[in-house]
């Protein structure tokens, strides 16, 4: 994993060690150093363990010779791969990547099968640290569940993704950090509370696991906090070509990276660390009793503190159990504390919990496990014992390391992984905590640019819940603090739909559509186009209502839900709007016919007739019944039978219950035709027929469907909800 978590926290962990029998070699070399280089190895001191490895590198013809048996050469082959493997595994938990890398490339280029899974992916994700997801990807291809992994590296619009809000972001570097590694922020009323590794100000010897100095816990008011420019350069020594940005510890000069002189023996083999301390803020009183690295901490609303600890030494190694201890936090003081019984675990580590106490989720690692996943462990009072960790499911916990929680005030579980896909290196991820507990939900990458090639964790959020800190080592693999402030840029998203009848799902263009914002109470108006489709462009999302309104008919609307703009999706498909048309303007009565030069209804004629009665009983509605003849016959002749017709049929409808008042009969003859036929034109019997007609137009409706008169509006109107009657927007559907 591109992260040493081990280093991160600065808490050694009894980490699985390759096997410490030296390396016999074809071609004559120093087996003494090989085996103090071994022995430093078992015991992690990988700073002393992997210079001695370089010299029997130098030392010792590793080639293959023209003379060498098919046995010899796979022997040779083997050693190498072994002694390579413990340079780069030394190199990495140093977080010199750069040079794990090229110990892993000797390994890979004998055979990409020699290298073990956790081989193969501590090398893809160098590949992807510079940038070369390709790469990754073909050597993710042979990891068991990183296949997904492999899938999204290849996508060309998987990495545009999580660099769509960049704009949104402002990172900045903070004065807080000092020549050594600063990290894991945490708010704690006016201070912030951190982790570092820099001198604490009394004689000790360095850590041997890479030459720093154990971590410990550090505090800063946020007052004093300050935004720099300046980046950490490297710089160039006269007398080499290696670069160094930050100071480990002391243990190394500026601008050289070799080894101050060390001592013979093992136990005085790291050198003394300096006395003065360096960069911004005080050691946190009580830290002090601890002998061995303290980080990562979480506080809660009671007075009590969370810590990642390692004090105990793990039987048969110089190395130190990790494990979570709760204590006191008062005056800036840390207190009476004591180990946390999460039994069953090879380490836990990275707490995190809720304010009232009773919801802690942290780190942790089984014994046969070479990655961290995150638990939780719940109580319902915060005098009560913890409940049995529960590990979280698979949406969150990956083939990968998952470590850093933190509840945050949004309500998000905040996490960074090695696992999940991401620009490289740890990138930190959010899921509704919530989502979270009930396993549920799906994680979200924080992006670009909170997220970079390198490794980015222990993030922090003030109430305003939209700033705050977090820590990364993407400048020269040296971990600092950085500020964070996210405001949106408002971005447009589409919400589009169509307008129909409700029965006939005909397209209603011209139809007045509204938009509500209900958190603004603006309403947005817009006009069916030709196709009847509506479409507004808004620059927020959330809660919105969708209502439809035309003359005569009933009116409907909709509440959406519309989600933020992602990248390359800012349309929002809105549901039809489906409007139920009252009655029509005008209809024609279909099948209403009437004997040759006749007037009388007869009883073939009586259907059409008993639908207008049944819609005048239902609506209020005031009408008018217009009969038209076609064009043969004198125009004089023609409008009197229209005229009959037609009061014959309003008889009819009256006789049936309807009053006289609502209704009138009206004989246009054949002064109305629906097409060319008209007097002296030769026309088919089709066409005369078109023109024999009976019509309904409504005169009148004192109780139209629609409330409000859709021609008061014209597109592009931006209104508020109290311009409308009340409840208008109301009881919609979803």
């Amino acid at each position: 994993m591109m992260k040493n978590i081990s280093y991160k926290i600065r808490l050694t962990l009894a980490c699985v060690l390759l096997s410490a029998t030296s390396v016999q070699l074809i071609a004559q070399t120093n087996n003494d150093i090989l085996k103090q280089a071994d022995r430093h190895y078992q015991y992690a001191n990988y700073a002393r363990a992997v210079q001695l490895y370089e010299q029997v590198v130098a030392q010792t013809k590793l080639l293959v010779t023209q003379e060498a048996t098919p046995e010899q050469t796979e022997k040779l082959q083997q050693e190498k791969i072994d002694l390579f493997t413990k340079i780069a595994d030394s190199y990495w938990q140093m977080r010199q990547y750069n040079k794990a890398k090229v110990a892993l490339d000797e390994i890979k280029n004998i055979s990409l099968e020699k290298l073990s899974n956790k081989e193969k992916n501590r090398l893809a994700q160098l590949y992807a640290l510079t940038g070369d997801y390709k790469k990754a990807a073909d050597i993710y291809d042979q990891i068991p569940g990183a296949k997904n992994k492999a899938e999204l590296y290849r996508q060309d619009d998987f990495f545009g993704k999580l660099k769509a809000d960049s704009a949104d972001w402002t990172i900045q570097l903070l004065n807080i950090n000092s020549a050594y590694n600063d990290f894991s922020p945490v708010i704690v009323d006016q201070n912030i509370l951190f982790s570092s590794n820099k001198p604490q100000g009394k004689e000790k010897r360095a850590f041997g696991w890479d030459g720093n100095d154990y971590t410990s816990l550090w505090l800063f008011p946020i007052k004093d906090l300050k935004n720099i420019q300046e980046k950490p350069t490297q710089k160039n020594d006269k007398k080499t070509t290696t670069l160094q940005t930050k100071k480990i510890a002391g243990i190394y000069t500026p601008g050289d990276v070799r080894p101050i002189e060390q001592r013979s023996s093992l136990k005085n083999e790291m050198p003394l660390l300096p006395t003065t301390q360096s960069g911004k803020g005080s050691r946190v009183s009580g830290t002090e009793k601890f002998q061995f690295n303290i980080a990562t901490a979480s506080v809660d609303s009671l007075g009590n503190i969370f810590l990642s600890v390692n004090n105990q030494k793990v039987k048969n190694t110089q190395t130190s159990s990790i494990s979570i201890m709760q204590g006191s936090w008062a005056n800036q003081a840390i207190s009476q504390v004591k180990a946390l019984p999460l039994d069953g675990f090879f380490a836990t580590m990275h707490p995190t919990v809720n304010k009232q106490s009773t919801l802690l989720i942290f780190a942790a690692k089984i014994a046969e496990s070479d990655s961290y996943d995150l638990y939780m462990s719940k109580r319902n009072d915060p005098n009560q014992a913890w409940s049995v960790p529960v590990k979280l499911a698979e949406n969150i916990n990956s083939t990968g390391n998952e470590v850093f929680p933190y509840i945050a005030p949004d309500g998000y579980l905040y996490f960074s992984s090695d696992g999940h896909p991401g620009l490289g290196g740890l990138d930190l991820f959010k899921i509704d905590l919530q989502q979270a507990i009930n396993k549920t939900g799906t994680i979200e990458s924080l992006g670009y640019p909170v997220n970079s090639a390198a490794d980015d964790f222990g993030w922090a959020q003030d109430t305003t819940k939209r700033a705050g800190f977090f820590s990364s080592n993407r400048y020269a693999n040296a971990d600092n603090i950085f500020s964070y402030a996210y405001l949106p840029i408002p971005k447009s998203m589409f919400v589009s739909g169509l307008v129909k009848e409700k029965k006939s799902l005909d397209l209603l263009p011209g139809a007045t559509v509204f938009l509500v914002d209900k958190e603004k109470q603006i309403v947005y108006v817009d006009k069916a186009d030709k196709d009847g489709r509506f479409t507004f462009e808004i620059k927020n999302h959330g809660e919105f209502t969708l209502k439809g309104l035309e003359e005569n008919y009933f009116e409907d609307c909709i509440d959406i839900n519309v989600p933020a703009p992602a990248y390359k999706q800012n349309q929002y498909a809105a549901k039809d709007i489906l409007l139920e048309l009252q009655v029509p303007k005008k209809w024609v009565l279909e099948n209403l016919l009437y004997d040759l030069d006749k007037w009388n209804i007869r009883k073939d004629a009586q259907a059409p007739l008993d639908s207008v009665v049944a819609i005048m009983k239902k609506y209020p509605i005031f009408v008018e019944l217009g009969s038209h003849t076609d064009s043969r016959g004198s125009d004089t002749y023609n409008e009197r039978l229209s005229q009959r017709r037609a009061q014959s049929a309003v008889d009819y409808i009256v006789s049936k219950g309807i009053s006289r008042s609502r209704i009138t009969a009206k004989g246009y003859g054949e002064t109305q035709p629906t097409n060319e036929c008209k007097n002296g034109v030769n026309c088919s019997e089709e066409q005369h027929q078109a023109n024999r007609r009976t019509e309904i137009k409504v005169t009148h409706n004192p109780e139209p469907a629609h409330t409000l008169d859709p021609n008061k509006f014209k597109k592009g109107d931006i209104l508020k909800t109290s311009d409308f009657p009340e409840g208008f927007f109301g009881k919609c559907r979803e």
